[in-house]
């Protein structure tokens, strides 16, 4: 009750997000940010949805500052985003059962299959990064003859695999 709410840049959004969600930064173009003390304690980012046109807006990251709580830090964030539509949030299922999601009205829609990522290096990649047709300029050694996941072998990648993405959606 005593965080204040304030729209922050993409910038600080992506630096918060770095240092406190294990995924990282995120493309946004909605950021809002709990304020405690003139500092950031949480943000949650928003855009039009990326993968479907059957939602409206997508909620793509959340996080606190870490090693804190913020007692109903999410609810007042998720408040303050004012479009109308259906958003949707999907909630990755090596690190989440999505109890934010249905604490806060969000509905379960389906469970995704399990996707990949490639990793070289200690370094993880999105396999987005290295769809087939982006393969030529991206990589030292390419064969037009030869799969994505061939490819990527060759150029010495491994795939890993992740849970699937549960997917909620909410009425706002």
């Amino acid at each position: 009750r005593k965080c204040s709410i304030r729209d922050v840049t993409s910038k600080e959004a992506n630096k918060f997000f770095e240092n406190n969600h294990i995924q990282g930064k995120c493309n946004s173009s909605i950021n809002k940010a709990l304020i405690f003390d003139d500092k950031i304690v949480s943000i949650a980012s928003f855009s039009k949805s990326r993968f479907s046109k059957s939602y409206d807006y997508e909620l793509i990251r959340f996080a606190t500052k870490l090693n804190t709580i913020v007692v109903g830090g999410f609810s007042k964030l998720l408040k303050s985003f004012d479009k109308k539509g259906v958003l949707v949030s999907y909630a990755d299922r090596r690190y989440s059962v999505g109890n934010v999601y249905e604490e806060n009205g969000f509905k379960l829609s389906h469970i995704t299959r399990p996707g990949y990522y490639y990793t070289k290096g200690g370094i993880r990649f999105n396999r987005q990064m290295f769809q087939k047709h982006k393969l030529e300029n991206k990589l030292e050694s390419f064969d037009k003859n030869l799969t994505e996941y061939e490819n990527m072998i060759k150029n010495n990648y491994s795939r890993i695999w992740d849970c699937g993405q549960l997917v909620f959606t909410k009425e706002i």
